[in-house]
């Protein structure tokens, strides 16, 4: 997918979701989005590219969708640009991270965002995030989050997001 692409399959996935949100927050919920889309291509070294899907489920009221790269997975990167004696369950925490990034500063734009404040939404939203990565699997649902390591890694990264419809509340920014 190139920019327009992705920016298109933003909006319409957003468009599903039944709410209520400030302008603000929209577009702050929008770049997020995409920043994990920038991050699947960016930092994954994926040769096999990008895969996305998202739907919205009536019976269960909310939008689910999914980012997956063939790459070097979340783990992986963290430890060989950041510290190699990690563990994945670290390496997770280290990138859910407000300004966390392997790339921490790239031409002055500040990184490690996007999937800190999504994740911040999410929890908000008590929606769930779910992310399989290298041996690792991580979750957050209903207020919990747990870790679980894989008997047989898995290539790259998934990240399953689930933003439940809220008709009583308008979300804004801090």
């Amino acid at each position: 997918m190139d920019d327009d692409n992705i920016i298109d399959y933003i909006g319409n996935i957003l468009d599903l979701a039944p709410i209520k949100l400030t302008e603000q927050c929209h577009e702050l919920l929008f770049k997020n989005i995409y920043e994990v889309f920038n991050n699947a291509s960016d930092h994954s070294r994926s040769c096999q590219g990008v895969y996305a899907c998202g739907h919205w489920m009536p019976t269960k009221k909310q939008l689910v969708f999914s980012v997956y790269d063939t790459g070097i997975g979340i783990p992986s990167l963290v430890k060989e640009e950041i510290n190699e004696n990690m563990s994945s369950h670290d390496a997770i925490n280290w990138a859910l991270q407000r300004g966390n990034s392997t790339k921490q500063l790239i031409h002055g734009i500040p990184r490690g965002l996007g999937l800190s404040d999504l994740y911040d939404f999410i929890r908000l939203n008590d929606g769930a995030l779910n992310i399989f990565t290298n041996d690792i699997y991580f979750e957050y649902k209903k207020g919990n989050t747990s870790y679980e390591l894989l008997s047989f890694p898995i290539i790259g990264t998934f990240i399953g997001i689930t933003i439940k419809a809220d008709y009583n509340h308008i979300y804004t920014t801090r």
